[in-house]
């Protein structure tokens, strides 16, 4: 057998994900009970933190721009750096350490979940529901003074 057809058989992994696309990173270990509220709560924690972190690596360096243009574009560039910091892979790892200090592992189950979105239902207004109040009273037509 020769080394073409040997390169040939093996088979080459396809990633057919978008990697332009910036997601919420996959969680494991118990993670699907918890709210998708709490998941985007702690992926903006971390990306606040990864923000403030490239800011203040780029205040060490000592370089100031003095163009109001500059500035915003250095701004935009660093908050697309901590996008991406926050959301590629598994995040820095502050995710899941944020999630374990505002959703602990004991309300982790199916149970508490249910819960939660019943709750979350429950709070939900539907526009039907509401009625306005009439504001005559006892049937009385408003006078036009």
């Amino acid at each position: 057998m020769s080394i073409s057809t040997v390169k040939e058989s093996i088979p080459m992994p396809v990633n057919n994900q978008d990697k332009t696309k910036h997601s919420t990173p996959k969680l494991v270990d118990g993670y699907e009970y918890i709210p998708d509220a709490y998941k985007k709560v702690a992926t903006g924690m971390e990306k606040q933190f990864a923000e403030f972190m490239i800011s203040q690596m780029e205040n060490s360096v000592g370089k100031t721009e003095n163009n109001q243009a500059a500035k915003y574009y250095k701004s935009l560039m660093n908050s697309e750096r901590a996008d991406m910091l926050a959301t590629k892979d598994q995040g820095m790892g502050l995710q899941k350490v944020i999630l374990d200090q505002i959703y602990p592992q004991r309300m982790r189950n199916a149970l508490a979940y249910k819960q939660f979105q019943a709750q979350q239902d429950s709070r939900i207004i539907k526009r039907n529901d509401v009625k306005m109040a009439n504001p005559n009273v006892e049937g009385k037509e408003p006078s036009n003074e």
